[in-house]
């Protein structure tokens, strides 16, 4: 339970953080990580470390392009490896939220579009030397792969991204990733609260409404 100990053992003086991300979004993004920059790879030792056995994906590839086999792709999301695999509903649990309705430590949820502004604060006040260098982007490898799956019935090809803008709604359900998940209502509570906010930024105070 990664949030359980930290609630529970945080001084007065401790700031707790915990970075949030809707939890469709961050699993749509963590299978474009896995196909894109893993299964698509060049090396097959990423290859194997991010999948396994890839044999059955039947990749075709290039150094732009990466087609892939609709059905082992899903077999591959239903296992949750790599980026698509561990977030919210293993973290946000009953426990978690328990033990920080016990222990009221010193904590903040903020929206993960905000770390920008959260590094920069504590850059100036921790680490004034880095104020001057200039922020990193993400330059993961296979960020301009594109990668097509060929579909299951009719053998047609389409993007990636066009088959999650349509399966997004279906495949948490359809796979049961959240089997595991426990408290979900206030999980949304939470994030209903997170969402309103103009900074996306929520000190924990009083979880009870959730």
């Amino acid at each position: 339970e990664p949030l359980v100990d930290p609630a529970q053992h945080s001084t007065r003086e401790t700031l707790i953080v915990y970075i949030h991300r809707d939890e469709t979004e961050r699993l749509l993004s963590g299978i474009r990580q896995v196909l894109t920059a893993g299964v698509c790879s060049q090396q097959r030792r990423v290859r194997s470390k991010v999948a396994g056995d890839t044999s059955q994906l039947n990749i075709v590839r290039n150094d732009t392009h990466c087609t892939l086999d609709e059905t082992p792709v899903v077999d591959l999301i239903e296992k949750r490896l790599g980026e698509a695999g561990f977030g919210s509903p293993e973290i946000l649990t009953c426990k978690a939220y328990e033990a920080i309705q016990q222990n009221a430590p010193n904590m903040i949820f903020m929206h993960y579009t905000q770390a920008d502004k959260l590094q920069h604060l504590l850059a100036k006040h921790h680490c004034p030397e880095l104020m001057e260098e200039p922020s990193k982007e993400n330059t993961a490898k296979g960020k301009g792969m594109e990668v097509y799956l060929r579909l299951k019935k009719g053998a047609s090809i389409v993007k990636l991204d066009e088959w999650l803008k349509e399966k997004r709604n279906l495949l948490e359900w359809s796979l049961k990733l959240k089997k595991h998940a426990s408290c979900q209502a206030k999980t949304r509570h939470m994030e209903d609260d997170l969402f309103a906010c103009s900074d996306q930024t929520v000190k924990v105070s009083d979880i009870q409404h959730w």
